[in-house]
């Protein structure tokens, strides 16, 4: 993955992680990329679970890790704000349940 080899890509996401306030449009453009996919495996993930396809020690340390970056990462969270309307029930309440809109 580009974040392990890419220093500027990793200092770049670093940033995204704590807000968007001194970044460019392009810079911010990246980061929800980066965000989008995350939510997207997440999503895929949920699903994977639902339909019992999953050991359930992995859903659980899967799903705990993305509540802790929605809880604790502000570009995580201001990408759901941005993008929240591509995804489906029931992730999309999964989702705002932790979010807690």
């Amino acid at each position: 993955m580009a974040v392990i080899s890419d220093d500027e890509l990793a200092e770049l996401l670093v940033s995204c992680d704590r807000g968007i306030a001194n970044l460019t449009e392009g810079q911010i453009r990246q980061c929800d990329y980066y965000y989008f996919v995350l939510f997207n495996a997440w999503e895929y993930i949920y699903y994977q679970n639902n339909d019992e396809a999953l050991p359930e020690a992995f859903w659980e340390g899967s799903d705990a890790y993305y509540k802790n970056e929605l809880e604790n990462t502000q570009g995580f969270r201001i990408t759901w704000e941005k993008y929240e309307s591509a995804f489906a029930e029931p992730f999309k309440s999964h989702v705002l349940e932790i979010f807690n809109l």
